[in-house]
């Protein structure tokens, strides 16, 4: 019986098979930016606004340029860990959308941290470290025994 002949045993064949890959990868390489150009045309200038491309900028600044108004939250709490509201807003009026609790109606930036106040005017929750978005914890009221945790959702 006959062996059978694998591409190593002809080197110009693996070669030019080598090469031919090569070349596709480059090619779509190159039309990455094409792609990615044609795509943003169609919908807007800019690309949205996520948790993915505002990290590096405070809420204070976030909400200078209305880009924090476009960001949808995760709201958690730490302690028998639920979820409390899946895409949270914080709306231009201060009002906190997509969620309906008296205990967390209205928001503000104090001090560059991001407070939740309830129905009454009174604080329930101060996410203290605001300076780059990522994950936000809260400290909720004295006595509390959870924190509040404000995740951007990434889309």
């Amino acid at each position: 019986m006959a062996s059978k002949k694998s591409v190593s045993d002809h080197p110009q064949i693996a070669t030019a098979r080598i090469g031919a890959v090569q070349a596709i990868v480059v090619a779509l390489i190159a039309a990455i930016p094409a792609v990615f150009t044609g795509y943003w045309a169609g919908r807007r200038s800019e690309p949205p606004v996520t948790g993915a491309n505002v990290r590096c900028q405070s809420l204070s600044e976030l909400a200078s340029t209305g880009q924090l108004f476009q960001l949808r939250w995760r709201f958690t709490r730490t302690q028998q860990p639920r979820l409390i509201a899946e895409g949270l807003a914080l709306g231009r009026n201060h009002r906190i959308l997509g969620y309906d609790n008296p205990n967390e109606i209205t928001w503000q930036i104090d001090n560059d941290q991001l407070v939740f106040y309830g129905a009454d005017g009174v604080e329930t929750s101060r996410f203290a470290d605001t300076r780059c978005i990522g994950v936000l914890i809260g400290e909720p009221k004295p006595g509390v025994p959870f924190k509040h945790v404000l995740s951007p959702i990434v889309e």
